[in-house]
């Protein structure tokens, strides 16, 4: 699995129409680079945000709808690359300024991320010893932190949940030092979690 990078540099236009349903958006220039973000008539009412996954010579492939307009789109409407600052400024939906959750630590601890049912968007979490991660009630295109801290004696270790992607293939390495606190951000996408570093050690 891949990182949504982007393509800031990408525009184009639909050389074709799309309608609901299609796996390919044919377009007139295609990016350098795939998995990415495009979004099709930005600033207008229909405007639409798909995520892709592959190309042709004339088109983008595995494409999926993952926000804004839910109808056909005409030819000669602009696309161009969603980078991954616009998306979580402008179509995930964020944790806001809700306070931090403070888990009782656990051996399995889920992490309820639906705050409208007793979750939220921020978790802290103090380590007692080594744990596994799940998630319950995420929502496609939610941003959610996890920061973890360091208890007592230190060196404890956490699995992260299925689907949680790292941008080099690996989880990073948790800081082991008591009383130290490692915070991540993590963006759902279709069912696969993106993982970003946001500090460590601190």
């Amino acid at each position: 699995m891949s990182f949504y990078l982007a393509n800031d540099k990408y525009a184009t236009t639909l050389s074709s129409g799309y309608t609901v349903g299609q796996t390919t958006l044919s377009v007139n220039v295609v990016p350098d680079n795939v998995p990415t973000l495009v979004v099709v008539a930005k600033g207008t009412t229909k405007e639409t945000v798909f995520i892709v996954t592959g190309k042709t010579i004339n088109s983008l492939t595995g494409v999926s709808r993952l926000k804004g307009y839910n109808g056909d789109l005409d030819v000669n409407m602009p696309v161009t690359c969603l980078n991954n600052a616009e998306f979580l400024n402008q179509y995930a939906v964020g944790f806001g300024v809700e306070d931090w959750i403070t888990e009782t630590y656990n051996t399995n601890m889920v992490l309820n991320i639906d705050s409208e049912a007793g979750g939220g968007k921020k978790h802290f979490v103090e380590l007692a010893g080594n744990t596994t991660f799940t998630l319950a009630n995420v929502s496609n295109g939610d941003i959610f932190m996890v920061a973890v801290k360091q208890g007592t004696n230190g060196n404890w270790l956490v699995t992260w949940f299925p689907g949680a992607v790292w941008v080099d293939g690996s989880a990073p390495t948790l800081t082991t030092t008591v009383g130290k606190v490692d915070t991540f951000i993590f963006v759902e996408l279709l069912g696969s979690y993106y993982g970003y570093v946001c500090g460590m050690n601190s």
